[in-house]
């Protein structure tokens, strides 16, 4: 089977750009078109260098490997870059791995890694993984789409403060002496009456975070028009907009 160059190109890149996607979506990062692109494109390259010179085609798979990485994404800790080069390369492992297999299955090793088949594949896997990701950045807005129906009021040393709040069924999180956490920015911590204060280890998908908290009476008005009293403690969350509340899971949905 005559494999021309252009189509080795095409394939590496294609398939580069999948495992580039897949990669950065498993590590929460951000996909710019024209960085993936450029990338994928370099990848290419370098499959076809790997092609004409093959005796030096495990140089270029490391250098490959280091610059991809590094070109899909400018990476402002050495740390968030090494983490980027290793989903890469993992990426690359579990689809070498599942082209072994099928090739001894009986696929052809050419056909598998060029034309077609590579094409198709690396195409489809870069439309789910930008529909998936898309999807995940849309979920927050539609489950909080009815954020602005609850009115809630902090009361903590004879003064209220009004606040928009919305559910969060993920929101777990709970004191020392058993009282439920509810969430508010920075601001709105600032401006709370604080008769005493603790502090709050938590953990998130980013990590375990540590905040302070204080306790506060907590007024939830429910879209129903029925209202519910909390004793609560009050956690900073710098995120969260000024006027923002996060509720406790067994608060009771919108």
């Amino acid at each position: 089977m005559v494999v021309y160059y252009e189509v080795v190109f095409l394939s590496d890149a294609v398939m580069d750009g999948f495992l580039l996607c897949l990669s950065s979506a498993v590590l929460k990062l951000p996909l710019r078109p024209h960085r993936l692109f450029v990338s994928a494109c370099v990848g290419g390259g370098i499959s076809l260098l790997c092609v004409l010179f093959p005796a030096y085609k495990v140089y270029m798979f490391l250098v490959g490997l280091l610059i991809l990485p590094a070109l899909v994404k400018k990476h402002a800790r050495i740390k968030e870059y090494l983490s980027a080069v290793l989903a890469f390369l993992a990426a690359g492992a579990v689809v070498a791995g599942l082209s072994v297999a099928l090739i001894s299955l009986g696929i052809d090793r050419t056909e598998l890694f060029f034309g077609k088949t590579p094409i198709l594949v690396g195409s489809s896997g870069i439309l789910a993984v930008v529909f998936v990701a898309r999807m995940q950045k849309n979920l927050p807005s539609i489950r909080n789409k009815n954020e602005y129906s609850l009115s809630a009021f902090l009361a903590t040393g004879g003064r209220e403060i009004r606040f928009s709040a919305f559910y969060d069924s993920g929101n777990r999180v709970y004191s020392d002496d058993g009282k439920r956490v509810v969430f508010v920015s920075d601001s709105g911590y600032a401006g709370l009456v604080k008769e005493k204060e603790e502090t709050l280890s938590f953990r998130t998908a980013g990590g375990v975070c540590t905040s302070k908290m204080t306790p506060a009476e907590l007024r939830v008005c429910y879209a129903d028009g029925k209202c519910a009293l909390y004793q609560v403690m009050v956690a900073s969350a710098r995120q969260l907009k000024s006027d923002r509340l996060i509720l406790h899971g067994e608060m009771g949905g919108i």
